[in-house]
């Protein structure tokens, strides 16, 4: 696995892993959220929020994903 230093931006390649992934867990995991929170190097404590619904925010504020690498 390629080491990583904090701070990097992703590549073109890991940001598409990513959110691959991510597409991944809302087809096969996902039930209505999931809540996480972790401590980055850089920014303290990063939350994450994935849900079926917009929370905070109206639909119209998320970027849509519509291009992503099939694999």
């Amino acid at each position: 696995m390629k080491q990583l230093s904090a701070g990097a931006p992703l590549s073109d390649e890991e940001f598409q892993t990513m959110l691959g992934l991510l597409r991944r867990f809302a087809d096969c995991e996902m039930d209505q959220f999931a809540l996480w929170r972790f401590r980055s190097r850089v920014r303290g404590t990063v939350f994450v929020s994935v849900g079926l619904e917009p929370v905070g925010a109206s639909a119209a504020a998320f970027t849509e994903v519509t291009h992503l690498m099939e694999g």
